[in-house]
C-alpha cells in the first residue's frame, strides 16, 4: 500500500489502534477511514527525525568525513601503542575502537588486570581521558571508542604517551608493592 493512494480497505497489518485512537460511532472518532491508517504508526516516537534533520542540515558527506577522521585517529592511536613497549594492542582496530593495556614484564594476567583497572580509575579521576573497558580473552583492556568530532591527534599524544609510557603522572610500580 502506498500512502496517499486511494484504497477502500486498510490492510489488517497496518491497522493498529491503541487506546487513544479508539473508534466511535460518530464525531471525529467515527467513520471507516482514518488518516492514521495511512501514515506512520502514531504510538512510536519519531526518533529518526533528529538524524534526518541533521543529514538535511549538515549533509551526509560531512558525516562521512567525520567518521573517516575518527577512524584515522584510531589508526594513529594504534601506531602510538605499537611504538610504545609498555602498551599492548589486544585486538585489531579496523574502525574507531581500540582495545589495549599497559603492561609490565613479569606480571601475571591477574596482576596486569588489576594494574589496568587502577590505571583506568586514574585516567578518569585525573581528567586526562575517559576510556571505557572490556575484557578480551581474560585480559582487562582499556577501550577507546573515538566518536567525538572535536578530538584531535594531539589529544592521543597527550594521554597515551605522557600518562602511560613516561609514567610521570602515575606510578604503576605502586601496585607491585602491595
Amino acid at each position: 500500500m502506498c500512502p496517499g493512494r486511494q484504497s477502500r480497505e486498510t490492510p489488517p497489518g497496518v491497522r493498529r489502534a491503541p487506546d487513544y485512537l479508539a473508534r466511535a460511532k460518530g464525531g471525529l472518532a467515527g467513520g471507516p477511514y482514518w488518516f492514521s491508517d495511512y501514515s506512520i504508526q502514531l504510538s512510536r516516537g519519531f526518533k529518526a527525525l533528529k538524524v534526518w534533520m541533521s543529514f538535511k542540515e549538515h549533509g551526509i558527506h560531512k558525516y562521512g568525513r567525520m567518521i573517516e577522521q575518527n577512524v584515522a585517529q584510531a589508526k594513529y592511536l594504534v601506531s602510538l601503542i605499537e611504538q610504545t613497549p609498555e602498551l599492548e594492542l589486544l585486538a585489531p582496530a579496523p574502525l574507531n575502537i581500540v582495545c589495549f593495556r599497559y603492561r609490565i614484564p613479569g606480571l601475571n594476567v591477574a596482576e596486569l588486570n588489576s594494574l589496568n583497572q587502577e590505571l583506568l580509575v586514574h585516567l578518569h579521576e585525573s581528567g586526562i581521558a575517559v576510556p571505557s573497558y572490556t575484557t578480551l580473552n581474560g585480559n582487562y583492556a582499556l577501550r577507546v571508542a573515538n566518536t567525538n568530532q572535536r578530538t584531535r591527534r594531539d589529544d592521543f599524544d597527550c594521554w597515551s604517551l605522557h600518562s602511560f609510557a613516561s609514567g610521570t603522572s602515575w606510578n604503576p610500580n605502586s601496585l607491585q608493592d602491595q
